[in-house]
């Protein structure tokens, strides 16, 4: 996401306590969550919109992708409104901020619940926007997308017991695609203890799930390994 200021706009939600920012924030109307949210770290946006009411999360969800500008007299405004001013004077120039790639990556460091829960309520509004977010988000089920040596990178990463989880919930053609990037030995431990570990919780797989895209997301930003998002993305050999 680029920006044209030379000092971002609300620079103290990336110093703020999350819990204090929920609750500075939540009675806000979706509009101006949005506006704000677009100049948090992703991880924090995504854990302030999981916190919102139901029917606001999926407001400011849909007010961040459809966001492309704002004038700095506006967002000066918002910014007096909340009582807190910057000690840099903003630039003339129109800011891109918000939009589908943000929003996507405040997706993606959502939880998996919460992310089913907006997906299905947005669905309903807008299916095109829905779907729109969704082909640039990484989920798990996107490392088919993967080559073989970057799978094997995150796979040395990963905790054998979230891998054994993940896999309760994946088809078989992602089983196949971890256990053909792993050697013999490992591959029959892990196809052991899936035997062995019944009665699973949805809860958990997901969770185990997330934590793997975690680890995927945290090597793709430290160049160690390549995911490809829907076709976005073009490898050259």
């Amino acid at each position: 996401m680029s920006k044209s200021l030379k000092i971002r706009p609300f620079e103290f939600i990336r110093k703020s306590n999350v819990k204090n920012l929920i609750s500075f924030l939540q009675h806000e109307r979706p509009q101006t969550i949005a506006l704000v949210l677009s100049y948090a770290d992703s991880d924090q946006a995504s854990m302030v919109i999981s916190e919102l009411p139901k029917e606001k999360r999926i407001k400011v969800v849909e007010a961040i992708a459809r966001m492309e500008s704002a004038s700095p007299e506006a967002i000066k405004v918002v910014e007096d409104s909340l009582k807190k001013r910057f000690d840099s004077i903003l630039t003339t120039d129109v800011t891109t901020i918000g939009g589908i790639d943000y929003i996507a990556d405040v997706m993606n460091h959502m939880d998996r619940a919460n992310e089913k829960y907006i997906f299905d309520e947005l669905g309903k509004n807008d299916e095109e926007l829905a779907e729109t977010i969704r082909k640039k988000m990484f989920v798990f089920e996107d490392i088919v997308s993967m080559d073989n040596r970057s799978i094997q990178r995150f796979i040395r990463e990963c905790d054998v017991k979230d891998i054994v989880y993940a896999l309760k919930g994946s088809d078989e053609k992602i089983k196949e695609l971890v256990f053909s990037n792993v050697s013999s030995r490992m591959a029959e431990s892990i196809q052991s203890d899936l035997e062995i570990t019944v009665n699973v919780r949805l809860r958990d797989v997901e969770e185990a799930q997330q934590r793997i895209v975690g680890v995927i997301r945290r090597l793709e930003e430290a160049g160690e390994l390549i995911i490809v998002k829907s076709g976005k993305d073009e490898i050259i050999a």
